[in-house]
């Protein structure tokens, strides 16, 4: 390849180049273009471009994009999203142009340790030989012919240097079809159907009424769940449910063609991207879940090396490329549970509950069975995957549903990576169902089966909570963190705002009402509850807060009570304080509270869609960025905030709930 000297590159938004060129360093204290250059002329043709990068192992999920562009066009683009060494790119260019590659950064640090490129004869090498014993050695592998699978396969890394190790699979972004409809036409593939793949239409099911399933796609109950954010439908999803397999356009073809077979790969024990095979003619395997939103992520074209990637942005938790080689190793290692599996007739599976984000957990998995709930009645579904966690289980949440059916059961799975073992095993098709928001009415039947836990498992101590709740004057719910993204002023900041929701309740107050006469506010009837949420790590800050804060307020510990009794004083409180995040998840897209939040300035930016994964009526109030000091430029970095800035913005919570109050 031929490389193009770092020095010619400019640096931009903090980045800069080492005094010997061979390292253009970006800190990922900005987000932006961090560097750009060098405006090489490269005849008309295909052509691959090589990025040497390091990106450091964090907390932070990377964000970065390139860009091949010229003059006014953007020729290629792909997102990184996830840790990488080598980053390859290809681009189509009509006519003769000067070259300029752009890394743009959303507050990501890397280094760049070269760029290279070179022309590409074709854009695609199937025929060389080496590729074609790769094609064949794939093809035997997706249909269980043990004679010709190549056994150094076996592990992740062995399978991921063989497919994607020199470099000739060829990876865009469907955003960019219309870029490729020539070379994809060249080899039998048709553009639009791979864009109809991905674009699924808003409406679900069409002929579900037709196949004896009498639910309404289209209703408002329906569509409540999947119309947050992102804003995507993911129709695909109770289609196949429906369906009892994914049914899509062939790009080859041009026919319907159904998939009943679906291998799960587990991943960073977190999610499991489903790969959907097609083998019969023209093999290809369509790719969903690599992240949390759920959608369809890639359609991999075996034969042809091409891959053609949804656009991910950050809800791409894992590339195609690390979904592809593992579901090849795993193969590889069991190819006589698969010989047994494909092909056969199935029943219909879920999994949910896997991520072990809370967050995620309620807002796409507890979400998603809700959403196929209302939209498919689970006729066809038989058995729901789920994993224990620290939170409401998805068994407890639906069991009126689990119990009314009697072919359908939940699923308790030790571990993630057990998931394809009990799909293959018991012959299923598996649906992962996610949703993008949350209503009322799902966050009524959390909060009915929070209290049936907390009041079945605990009768005393949710007597004692009761009682404590209904000779309470005002109740704060105060989110603590420790292990990181921390309030560094989080134990004077908790007892700043005790002190000053004790003192507003205990004098005189009188507002403004509508009317324009001033009323009294009416007095606190009973003493000021706080109640501590947070994990075990806390339980240390909340005993020094309990200690320190004024001796007329009524503390509940909450670092090592249940979820379901947290949800209890979630529901219940007055107002709340918590940290962006999963922190806050309780009291706002479940319970709908007022109060105030505050993180690192990273996190802080969700509150720009935070309010569209549930309708909200409180009033939530945080600081500005530049009250905010972050350690360091990254997620979950621990911040520094002056106490007084979030007590002031509790004041400011409670004036508006007694105006409001007086005004209703």
């Amino acid at each position: 390849m031929i490389e193009m000297p770092l020095q010619y590159f400019g640096c931009a938004i903090g980045a800069s180049i080492t005094a010997d060129s061979t390292t253009i360093s970006f800190p990922g204290n900005d987000h932006g273009i961090a560097i750009y250059g060098p405006y090489v002329k490269l005849r008309a043709g295909y052509y691959k471009f090589r990025l040497l990068l390091n990106i450091p192992m964090t907390a932070m999920m990377p964000r970065l994009k390139v860009e091949i562009y010229a003059g006014s066009t953007v020729y290629a683009e792909r997102e990184i999203t996830t840790h990488c060494e080598r980053f390859y790119i290809i681009a189509y260019f009509d006519h003769e142009v000067a070259v300029e590659i752009r890394i743009f950064s959303n507050w990501t640090k890397f280094d760049l340790n070269g760029v290279s490129y070179e022309p590409i004869e074709g854009a695609v090498r199937s025929s060389e030989k080496s590729r074609s014993s790769i094609h064949k050695s794939l093809i035997s592998l997706l249909k269980s012919q043990t004679d010709q699978i190549s056994s150094n396969w076996n592990t992740v890394e062995s399978a991921k240097d063989a497919i994607f190790g020199d470099s000739s699979v060829f990876a865009f972004l469907v955003e960019d079809l219309h870029r490729h409809t020539v070379m994809l036409q060249r080899l039998g593939i048709d553009a639009a159907a791979v864009r109809a793949l991905f674009n699924q239409p808003e409406t679900a099911a069409k002929n579900a009424t037709q196949s004896g399933f009498p639910i309404d796609q289209n209703s408002d109950d329906v569509r409540a769940l999947s119309d947050g954010h992102p804003q995507v439908s993911n129709s695909f999803q109770e289609k196949a449910i429906l369906n009892g397999g994914l049914e899509i356009i062939s790009p080859f073809s041009g026919e319907v063609v159904k998939s009943v077979d679906s291998i799960p790969v587990p991943l960073f024990d977190t999610i499991a991207p489903v790969m959907y095979e097609f083998i019969e003619h023209n093999p290809f395997v369509v790719g969903a879940s690599c992240g949390w939103v759920g959608s369809l992520s890639f359609i991999w074209f075996i034969e042809q090396d091409i891959i053609i990637v949804s656009n991910p942005g950050e809800a791409m938790w894992a590339n195609p490329e690390q979904a592809i080689a593992f579901y090849i190793s795993f193969s590889v290692n069991n190819v006589e549970l698969l010989r047994s599996y494909r092909g056969k007739n199935r029943t219909v599976a879920l999994s949910a509950g896997f991520i072990g984000n809370m967050g995620h957990y309620f807002w796409n998995e507890v979400a998603g069975i809700e959403r196929m709930i209302r939209a498919t009645d689970l006729l066809n579904v038989t058995k729901i995957y789920c994993r224990k966690t620290n939170w409401i289980q998805i068994a407890d949440i639906f069991d009126e549903t689990i119990e009314s059916r009697a072919s359908l059961t939940a699923e308790v799975l030790p571990s993630i990576n057990d998931l394809p073992f009990s799909v293959l095993r018991n012959n299923e098709f598996l649906v992962r169902p996610t949703a993008t928001s949350i209503d009322a009415k799902l966050a009524e039947k959390i909060q009915r089966k929070s209290v049936e836990l907390f009041k079945s498992s605990q009768p005393q101590r949710y007597e004692k909570a009761c009682t404590l709740l209904s000779n309470s004057g005002f109740v704060l719910f105060s989110n603590l963190r420790a292990h990181n993204k921390c309030w560094k002023e989080q134990r004077e900041g908790i007892i700043a705002i005790a002190n000053v929701v004790d003192d507003y309740f205990k004098q005189p107050r009188s507002r403004l009402a509508a009317d324009g006469d001033w009323k009294d506010a009416g007095a606190c009837k009973g003493p000021v509850v706080i109640f501590l949420d947070g994990f075990h790590d806390c339980a240390d800050e909340a005993q020094a807060i309990m200690k320190n804060a004024p001796g007329s307020v009524i503390f509940v510990d909450g670092t090592k009570v249940t979820f379901a009794e947290t949800l209890f004083w979630a529901f219940n409180c007055n107002a709340f304080t918590a940290v962006v995040g999963s922190g806050l998840v309780p009291v706002t897209w479940l319970a709908d509270k007022s109060g105030v939040c505050y993180s690192e300035r990273q996190h802080l930016r969700q509150m720009a869609w935070w309010r569209s994964v549930r309708k909200l009526s409180g009033t939530i109030l945080h600081p500005q960025f530049d009250d905010i000091t972050d350690d360091v430029d990254q997620l979950y970095a621990n911040f520094s905030i002056s106490p007084k800035v979030i007590s002031d913005l509790m004041r400011l919570v409670l004036i508006k709930q007694d105006a409001d109050r007086l005004n209703s």
